[in-house]
């Protein structure tokens, strides 16, 4: 069977346009967005065990609040995924025995904590309170009974280089955007 050179230049324009989508997308995925599995409850009541969540790093600057995805080398060899709390130049508090953190000074009203009272103690904790020093963030899960985060001095503060970037959608569930 002949090809026409009809067929033969629609082919490969098809083909074109099917490598320059592929480039396309490998250079979005690669620098813009990503999507990532939640694996664990540290981020609980915010979000749970395999949602799916797409990051964006596009001119990302850590903020407080920020729900961030770290890929920081750590014990466990996994990704983190927890709230900024501090950023570069903060001083952070916490009361153990209330479970009150502060930010230079004043205690934060975390709503999106899931328990309050007593959440915030951990074995093997950093010396508070503790100034974040240029180019890390201080992190905490919102399940903080459960959550491993930078309270931990295995963990301790992120660096800000190894922030992927920050949640911008949850895909499995659209009535939280």
């Amino acid at each position: 069977m002949k090809t026409s050179g009809k067929t033969k230049s629609f082919l490969y324009e098809l083909s074109d346009v099917f490598a320059v989508a592929m480039l396309i997308i490998l250079i979005v995925t690669a620098f813009f967005i990503r999507v990532i599995n939640v694996s664990g409850t540290s981020m609980e009541p915010t979000l749970h065990e395999a949602d799916r969540l797409v990051l964006s790093s596009f001119c990302f600057t850590p903020e407080r609040g920020d729900i961030i995805v770290s890929s920081q080398p750590n014990s466990k060899e996994r990704l983190l995924i927890k709230r900024i709390v501090a950023v570069e130049g903060d001083t952070i508090d916490i009361n153990w025995s209330t479970g009150d953190v502060s930010i230079n000074g004043v205690v934060i009203d975390e709503e999106f904590v899931s328990d309050t009272y007593f959440n915030t103690f951990c074995d093997h904790k950093n010396d508070f309170p503790l100034t974040v020093p240029e180019g890390y963030s201080f992190v905490m899960g919102d399940n903080r009974l459960v959550s491993w985060d930078s309270r931990y001095k295995e963990v301790g503060l992120i660096r800000n280089d190894y922030i992927m970037g920050s949640v911008s959608l949850r895909l499995n569930d659209f009535k939280s955007f």
